[in-house]
Formats: structure tokens, sequence, C-alpha cells
């Protein structure tokens, strides 16, 4: 099921951040939101994500979303390790060896036996990635999954999370146009 914004408002006090945004979100879609800071590209995703509530208006076709996520700020366990943090939204029969496997994939290593505040921003960024990745949902949410990769590693997870995305609804709020075309994804301008 498609996901509808009709008619959106969200003010927060006398500051007026989303007026009658009308936007659709095709199922098994990868979408990029775009657009200047301030614009409410993170409200429009808390909104999607029921952490806030628009003014008015109305959203359709969350009701059968599992919805999976990578904020802005990483949200990880900090005193667990790296495994564990993934581990807490996997379905039981996904195993540690699979969850090293997907760590693998995008250069994630030196996690072992590692309580996560003690592994540097890139790591614990894809460590809140693969754990978005391996969570059974049908809607990934992501506020700026890519910032602060160097160009290769970038490209290395953009290609993960197409890959593990296939066939789900995405939406992905970025600065990056390059992020968009790689990742071959409709894109949405807030202004």
């Amino acid at each position: 099921m498609d996901i509808n914004l009709i008619n959106i408002v969200k003010r927060y006090k006398q500051n007026l951040v989303l007026n009658k945004v009308n936007l659709t979100f095709k199922e098994g879609c990868l979408n990029c939101i775009m657009g200047p800071s301030g614009v409410g590209k993170t409200t429009l995703i808390n909104l999607l994500m029921g952490l806030e509530q628009p003014d008015s208006g109305e959203i359709q076709g969350l009701e059968d979303k599992l919805i999976a996520a990578v904020f802005q700020e990483d949200r990880l366990i900090e005193h667990w390790d790296a495994i564990s943090n993934v581990k807490l939204v996997c379905d039981k029969k996904i195993t540690v060896n699979q969850i090293e496997q997907e760590f693998a994939k995008i250069d994630l290593s030196e996690y072992k036996n590692k309580p996560v505040h003690t592994l540097s921003g890139g790591m614990r960024r894809r460590v809140s990635i693969i754990r978005a990745m391996l969570h059974q949902s049908n809607l990934i949410i992501m506020d700026e999954p890519f910032k602060g990769f160097d160009s290769s590693l970038k490209q290395k997870v953009i290609e993960y999370v197409k890959e593990k995305t296939a066939g789900k609804t995405v939406i992905i709020v970025t600065h990056e146009i390059d992020e968009v075309r790689i990742l071959q994804a409709n894109l949405i301008l807030l202004n």
C-alpha cells in the first residue's frame, strides 16, 4: 500500500515547518527527500514514524507497515557490543555468524567484544544501518545514513542498502544528489 500525506501541517510554536504538504511514497520504491536545512525533512520522517503528530492533515497507508529506522544519531545501546545491538531487533533465527557476515559486507571490523561507545562514528553508523537492514520491516526510514563516510565506503554502504531493501518502501533524507543517483531513487524536493 502506498503512503499518502494529505495536507500535512506541522508547527512548533509560531514556526510553521510543514504547510499543506501532499506527497505519495509508492510501495516498494526507494525515495530520497532533499531540501535546505530547516525545511522540515526530519519533521516529516518523524511524522511518518509516529514520533510526532501533524497539527492537521492525514497520513494514510501506515497501518500495515513494520518500520525500521536509522536516525541522525545512532541510537545504539552504548554499553552493549555491536552484535548485541543488532540481535536486539532481529528474528531469533538470525545467528551471530550471519550478523558478522553482514558486518564484513560493509567493511565493519575491529568491533568484537567492545561496547559500541568505544567504536568510531563511522563504525557506529554502520552498526545502525545493519540493524535497520536486518529488522523484519517493510518500511525503512533513514535520516542522512551515509553522512561522514569517505567516497569508497559510501559507495559500498549505498550498494549494500540497495541490495538489502529491494522490494521494500524506503525513505532516505539526504543532502547529497550523488546519493540519490547511486541509489536510483525517486527524488522529492522540499522547499
